[in-house]
């Protein structure tokens, strides 16, 4: 027997196939996983605890939907909803709507009116959302269909929803009629279309239709018409199924009758398609070879690719490499066939999706050949496309990440840095199933990646648009030195404590953020001491109500000097309130708005989680699970940031432990895990060990920490040791297969950095 320990610093390679399971010769052994879901490996080693979605809103009609890119600019940028003969907008976290207009009244009638103040911009058929209202709350957070439209009377009726066993309105409220634009695709289409942009104009094909294009005006005006380009003949036949720019030229491929065959505009000039001799004239080609039917189309700096049932295309001009009617070359690549389906382009690289649906490949330049080849993207991990890929995405981040959503509903990534030579592939489990993915660019800030979802709710399937939450940034102890050690440590905790209340590790969640009240007034919030009883708290405008009696005013620490917290105990206006104060203020000042909190202990609008049982996350801590029952839930406490939705576990599983032994490698021998040391980073509550039923879970509270927070996330190491007697039924004792796991089974950050296994290894 000999005792050895290893290091596990890198998790770069991802889940790899058990088909690779005895490689242990290779590097993706010691850098890969056995099992790695929900978790992401970032290209510098560490793996993430994935971070949850947010709800933005249920599809029209809650129908399957395809998801696609409009990008104007990185700061205009949308998330394109296409659904069985519409479609609709998402920027900036939520839907595109129009200018809110104030409710005045709705009837408790079959069907229900809506009297609205504003501008009489409502049309029968359209889309509306109302929320806000106080009394029929039936109809918050709800989108309705626009019926018989009164504009000399301001009223509309809402289509088919009958009232009269709701509650009587009130008060308030708010509607906004959705944007959206009336398009020919079915939903059986939806995954056949084709894009290529142009500026503000978005040009879709399929083959059952005539070629349309989507133009931007402003975020809540778009118009979509044929596009029917003087000198190509457009019959029910002649219809592409692939559409790109390329060289200032649009390109449209793959019709029916001619599936070989491309057609290029006049340079610079989308609209004519004449076919003639001069270098600006248009193009008419057909490709030769058999199996060739065209499939897509993507312009690189270097050719445009043609993708095809047999073969990627390589289109080039003559010397100059630019494609006239008298200098085009087509050549095969020798490559694989590709799927019918939307690649990926990056400069000289394209990612695709083999014909199988089961390989991802790029296509990019190889030194070594001196050609453009297909690299196959999967090879070690050949299990993670099972059931195949139907949509792919990039997204670029910190990881880049190239994410497939696949048929049987599992999100997929792989984290990319090609530079390095890294690529490594992670799952992503939820309680519904990925339908479609998109990535949008933003100015300041990484892409986001936006889905569609498919989610069983109160016995029904609906279909959600989600995105991706972002991730905090949390403090760092070191970069508070300037005062003594409590406090600097007092510090530190009151900036943690206000990032603790931003992460998302919850799906299709929503948020109650307690400096919404403040913020949508503009109102700043002075209180007339900073202790005692009875104290009057005044604000600029109008934001309390008598029913907030009983919740409670708190400073944010914007700085990590500024405290205070103090209990409603009395009504007196809407910008009046007398409190007793629980914790002192740091000063008497007005303070800013969205620098002060009006806290919660009941959250409403959880509708499309109606029956579901719910994980809630009360300013960054833990809170007991709630059934959601008419869109609302109660809370044990009052808290100033809440956040509610779906739970997901995370599994990072290493592979059999190797260490080596006295005689060659640990492999097949018996061993025994006298240990387990790991180094986490920001992490809460996570759970290792060498067995799934007997995971140990990192102790995070101490003696200085404040109980009326959670605990500061853990950073460091942790070790544990284990008897490991014979019969031991912690982690089974001596095995020949040994392994670490990490896991996360609640809705908090867990991000690890290094694990290393203490071992004894026999010699039989």
């Amino acid at each position: 027997m000999v005792g050895v320990n290893v290091s596990y610093p890198d998790f770069s390679a991802g889940e790899i196939s058990p088909k690779m399971y005895g490689r242990f010769d290779l590097k993706a052994y010691y850098s890969g996983c056995r099992r790695c879901e929900n978790f992401i490996p970032q290209t510098t080693g560490p793996a993430y605890f994935r971070n949850g979605t947010i709800y933005a809103a249920k599809t029209a009609g809650g129908t399957k939907a395809f998801l696609w890119l409009f990008e104007y600019t990185d700061a205009l940028s949308f998330a394109l909803e296409f659904t069985d003969q519409k479609v609709r907008f998402y920027r900036n976290g939520g839907q595109v709507r129009e200018a809110a207009q104030a409710i005045t009244g709705i009837t408790k009638a079959n069907p229900a009116v809506v009297t609205y103040s504003g501008a009489d911009n409502y049309s029968n058929g359209d889309s509306v959302y109302i929320d806000g209202v106080v009394g029929m709350t039936e109809v918050n957070g709800r989108e309705f269909t626009v019926a018989n439209v009164n504009a000399g009377a301001n009223t509309f009726e809402l289509s088919g929803v009958n009232s009269t066993a709701y509650t009587t309105y009130s008060s308030g409220g708010t509607v906004e009629v959705i944007t959206e634009v009336a398009t020919p695709y079915t939903t059986a289409q939806l995954f056949d279309l084709k894009f290529a942009q142009n500026n503000v104009d978005l040009y879709i094909v399929h083959p059952a239709h005539n070629p349309k294009k989507l133009t931007y005006a402003s975020a809540t005006s778009w118009s979509i018409a044929d596009h029917s380009p003087t000198g190509l003949t457009l019959t029910s036949g002649n219809r592409p199924s692939a559409v790109a720019f390329f060289e200032q030229r649009l390109v449209y491929g793959g019709s029916t009758n001619n599936p070989q065959t491309l057609y290029f505009s006049k340079s610079a000039d989308p609209n004519d398609f004449t076919v003639g001799t001069g270098a600006d004239d248009g193009i008419s080609y057909t490709v030769s070879g058999d199996g060739n039917t065209i499939q897509w189309l993507r312009g690189t700096n270097k050719f445009l690719a043609i993708g095809t049932f047999g073969d990627v295309l390589q289109a080039t001009g003559g010397i100059d490499g630019v494609i006239t009617p008298s200098s085009i070359s087509i050549r095969p690549s020798n490559s694989f066939g590709v799927a019918d389906m939307n690649p990926i382009g990056r400069g000289n690289q394209i990612f695709y999706v083999q014909r199988n649906k089961l390989i991802l490949r790029s296509f990019e330049y190889s030194f070594e050949d001196d050609s453009y080849v297909p690299i196959d993207r999967n090879t070690v991990s050949d299990h993670i496309t099972k059931s195949g890929i139907n949509q792919i995405a990039f997204q670029e981040g910190r990881p880049n990440i190239v994410w497939a959503a696949k048929e049987d509903g599992e999100l997929i990534g792989m984290t990319l840095e090609e530079q390095e030579g890294i690529s490594g592939w992670h799952r992503h489990s939820t309680d519904g199933e990925i339908v479609s993915i998109i990535s949008v660019p933003r100015s300041s800030a990484y892409h986001q990646l936006w889905l569609c979802v498919k989610r069983t709710i109160d016995g029904s399937d609906v279909h959600y648009i989600e995105y991706m939450a972002d991730t905090p940034d949390f403090p760092r102890r070191e970069d508070y030195i300037d005062g003594t050690k409590a406090e600097d440590d007092a510090t530190f905790a009151n900036l943690m404590f206000e990032a603790q209340k931003e992460y998302i590790h919850l799906d299709s969640s929503i948020s109650f953020y307690g400096t919404d009240a403040g913020e949508s007034a503009s109102a700043t919030l002075s209180p007339a001491a900073v202790t005692g009883t009875g104290v009057t708290f005044t604000a600029s405008a109008s934001v309390f109500a008598a029913s907030d009696v009983g919740r409670e005013l708190w400073r944010k620490s914007v700085t990590g000097a500024e405290t205070g917290r103090a209990l409603i105990t009395g009504y007196t206006s809407a910008t009046v309130v007398t409190c007793t104060i629980l914790e002192d203020f740091d000063g008497t000042d007005a303070i800013p708005a969205g620098e002060w909190y009006l806290t919660a202990d009941d959250f409403s609008g959880l509708d499309h989680l109606e029956g579901k049982t719910v994980s809630v996350v009360a300013d960054g801590g833990q809170h007991s699970q709630r059934t959601v029952t008419d869109g609302t839930i109660s809370l044990d406490r009052q808290a100033s940031v809440i956040h509610v939705g779906l739970p997901y576990k995370g599994y990072l599983e290493s592979n059999d432990l190797e260490g080596g032994g006295m005689n060659g490698p640990a492999q097949t021998k018996k061993k025994s895990v006298v240990a387990v040391g790991v180094r986490f980073l920001d992490t809460m509550f996570a759970r290792f060990g060498t067995g799934y039923y007997n995971l140990n879970q990192i102790y995070m509270r101490t003696a200085s920490m404040r109980m009326d927070r959670p605990p500061l996330p853990f950073t460091g190491d942790v070790k544990e040791i284990y008897a490991n007697e014979s019969l031991d039924d912690r982690d089974a004792g001596w095995q020949r297969a040994k392994r670490v796991i990490i896991s996360q089974d609640q809705p908090f950050p867990c991000n690890v950095q290094l694990v290393i296994p203490y071992m004894d290894v026999s010699n039989v």
